[in-house]
């Protein structure tokens, strides 16, 4: 039997597996700089699909080894996913400037940009994010059980799961796990830690 070793090995050189992936470039953000930090998310409003990108921030005055100043936003775009589909800035904002926070999609088209920090420090905010008549809705969620920021989200067989990250003063060893529906009715959950294992800043993650 292969081990789980070898069989990690085959997946990551395995033209069979990479042959699957198609990659494709879409248009660039209308900002001179960029933004490190976003909140994205896929939402849906019937059959069309549409990329939210939201905060974030950057150093538009020069580089920090410059002296430059982080600067966070609220600014929201949105990216039609079809063909000649190009950016354009949502109406609406987030409701504080905020970056480097958590987003997850749902099957119901929706999406939840959670945490994050920004010149006040780490947040516990929750944000939903869904197209109503073409237009970028936002409202409050549940909040995160403490402020968290620069950890993974994902949602598993319906359940939201969130942890890592940091609180602002130290690394977070703490996985909380949410049922989104109904959403009104939920709470998180505490998954625990592995005994001894560190906390993680900017972890990799998926589902």
């Amino acid at each position: 039997m292969m081990g789980w070793k070898a069989l990690v090995i085959w997946l990551l050189v395995s033209p069979v597996m990479w042959a699957a992936l198609e990659w494709d470039r879409l248009p660039a953000l209308p900002d001179r700089e960029g933004f490190a930090g976003v909140f994205s998310g896929v939402v849906k409003e019937g059959s069309k699909e549409f990329l939210v990108v939201a905060g974030g921030a950057n150093f538009p005055e020069g580089r920090p080894w410059e002296g430059g100043r982080k600067v966070y936003y609220d600014d929201v775009f949105v990216l039609p996913l079809k063909e000649g589909g190009e950016w354009r800035k949502a109406e609406v904002k987030l409701p504080k400037k905020m970056g480097y926070g958590m987003s997850v999609n749902f099957e119901d088209g929706t999406s939840w940009f959670m945490g994050g920090k920004n010149d006040e420090g780490c947040s516990r905010v929750g944000w939903m994010v869904k197209m109503e008549g073409g237009k970028v809705a936002i409202s409050q969620v549940l909040p995160l059980p403490g402020p968290m920021a620069e950890g993974v989200a994902a949602v598993v067989d319906g359940t939201l799961v969130v942890g890592a990250g940091t609180d602002g003063s130290d690394t977070l060893r703490e996985v909380y796990w949410l049922e989104y529906f109904p959403a009104a009715a939920s709470k998180w959950r505490s998954c625990g830690w592995p005994e001894g294992a560190r906390g993680r800043m900017y972890p990799v993650a998926g589902a």
